[in-house]
């Protein structure tokens, strides 16, 4: 995913007229083909969906692959229209990343709430010790935060995963949208916090010994 949220439009949703294919990934138009209704699950559902018990099939014009649905869910192919997590992110986060990133098609308040927790798992591996993120990104600042792009995507993420959660604060309708940001923005804090770091560490120990050597003198003088 790059810099921005996936809009509403691009969501794959039922009968929709297009949205990102899950196969090809491509923002194309859909076909739409009944397969068989299920009368007692539509029974069972009909106060909650206006699809329960129909099967149907969306092909995409592009790549032409099918997708298939009952309901309103997608239920092939069963991946997920949320980012894969960057590489430098740590195992204990990417852990609860992949379980947001597998629900996400199913319940974007879920995945919100994996989120959330997602990103207090992230402070450790940045240097603080604590389980509240508001003081955990305060404390960051103290040992030199710089208060500009980072913080602000420390804040963000730290508002808006608390508001994905909570009823009333992002309204039905824009929660994938706003979901799909915090994926997006958790990426880009580890992106920015611990690989570009990482980089530059690497790139700080290929300097020649007597160079770091004084450095190291330099920086010792009072």
């Amino acid at each position: 995913m790059s810099g921005t949220a996936r809009p509403n439009d691009q969501i794959p949703r039922r009968n929709a007229q297009r949205f990102v294919c899950p196969h090809c990934n491509t923002l194309a138009k859909q076909d739409w083909f009944p397969l068989f209704y299920i009368p007692e699950a539509n029974a069972k559902h009909q106060e909650l969906n206006t699809h329960a018990g129909q099967a149907g099939v969306s092909r995409c014009h592009y790549c032409t692959k099918m997708a298939m649905w009952l309901g309103i869910q997608m239920v092939f192919p069963q991946g997920s229209t949320a980012p894969l997590p960057v590489a430098d992110m740590p195992e204990d986060v990417k852990a609860l990343y992949m379980e947001a990133r597998n629900v996400f098609d199913l319940s974007a308040r879920g995945a919100g709430g994996l989120l959330r927790l997602a990103f207090t798992k992230l402070f450790p591996h940045l240097g603080v010790n604590k389980d509240d993120p508001n003081r955990a990104i305060a404390e960051l600042v103290k040992v030199g935060l710089a208060p500009d792009i980072q913080q602000q995507a420390l804040d963000l993420m730290r508002v808006l995963s608390n508001q994905t959660v909570h009823e009333g604060f992002v309204s039905e309708g824009d929660q994938p949208a706003t979901v799909l940001f915090l994926f997006w923005l958790l990426n880009y804090i580890v992106e920015q916090m611990i690989s570009k770091r990482k980089q530059i560490q690497t790139a700080y120990a290929s300097l020649p010994q007597d160079k770091r050597e004084a450095i190291a003198k330099r920086d010792a003088v009072k």
